[in-house]
């Protein structure tokens, strides 16, 4: 942007981008390799920092110089707010696709570690590799299942 001044191509690259790597991790599945989700997460990743990168520019070059603070405090906080409900609303689908799929794991006391909210710290803690072959596939696809939908 610094060198040609457009911001209009970063924002349709960034948000193409965006839209390509989460159908792209949509895809994904248990056996898919970390060669994939990594590419995917890449793709993904580098449309929000494209979009991230170029918005505030984008949001200033349209008020006078008077209504810059102004403009950057709304956007700052619009941003801020957007960021917190998106992470929110994605984590409660996630809570609710783990719960809704709970039916998936035959060994009970899994099944209750990773209700209402407990499949994060399970996963973070690294548990998932310990368990038994049958029960490890469950939750597994249990964990892919709900991370197709959030």
């Amino acid at each position: 942007m610094s060198k040609t001044g457009l911001y209009m191509p970063l924002h349709w690259a960034g948000f193409a981008m965006n839209a390509i790597g989460a159908g792209l991790l949509s895809t994904l599945s248990a056996q898919s390799s970390t060669a994939a989700w990594v590419c995917f997460q890449i793709i993904s990743s580098e449309g929000a920092g494209i979009i991230f990168t170029a918005t505030l520019p984008s949001t200033l070059a349209a008020p006078p110089e008077s209504d810059v603070a102004v403009a950057t405090g709304t956007y700052s906080f619009v941003r801020s707010f957007g960021l917190v409900w998106g992470v929110t609303m994605a984590s409660i689908v996630f809570n609710n696709q783990i719960n809704s799929h709970l039916g998936h794991i035959h060994d009970d006391t899994i099944r209750g570690l990773l209700a209402n909210g407990g499949a994060y710290s399970y996963a973070s803690g690294g548990s998932i590799s310990a368990l038994p072959f049958e029960t490890k596939s469950q939750v597994i696809n249990v964990y892919v299942e709900a991370l197709k939908v959030a």
